[in-house]
C-alpha cells in the first residue's frame, strides 16, 4: 500500500512540474501580459529591456506582437509597452516592464 501511495505522489509531482511549463507550449495563451501604447501607463514601472527591433504594424504584426509578449514573459516582465518610432504608429518597438508585484520582481536590500 505504501508503494502505491509513493507512485501516486510521484505522478502528482510530475503533473505539477509539467503544468509550470504549459505557458511556454505552442498554442497555450500563457500569462496575460497587458500591452500599452501610452508611456503614462508604465510610468511607475521598472524597465526590463527592449524586446524587439523596430517592427512595422502591417498584416504580419500579430506574429511580431506574440514574439514580443513571449520575450517579455521570458525576461520576467509583467507589461509590454509599444513605443512608436515616428510621428505615427506605422513602426513600433516593444519594451518589457515590471509593474507592481509579480513573481519576477527582485527586491534589493541595501544596508548602510
Amino acid at each position: 500500500m505504501a508503494l502505491k501511495a509513493i507512485k501516486a505522489l510521484g505522478a502528482l509531482g510530475l503533473l505539477v512540474g509539467l503544468s509550470a511549463w504549459t505557458p511556454l507550449l505552442p498554442g497555450h495563451p500563457g500569462p496575460a501580459i497587458p500591452v500599452w501604447d501610452n508611456s503614462y501607463d508604465i510610468m511607475h514601472c521598472r524597465k526590463v529591456r527592449v524586446v524587439s527591433e523596430p517592427v512595422y504594424t502591417d498584416a504580419a504584426f500579430d506574429q511580431a506582437l506574440d514574439a514580443m509578449i513571449g520575450r517579455t514573459v521570458a525576461l520576467g516582465g509583467t507589461d509590454l509597452y509599444l513605443r512608436k518610432n515616428g510621428h505615427d504608429w506605422s513602426s513600433v518597438t516593444g519594451v518589457a516592464y515590471r509593474c507592481g508585484r509579480g513573481p519576477a520582481r527582485h527586491n534589493k536590500i541595501i544596508k548602510y
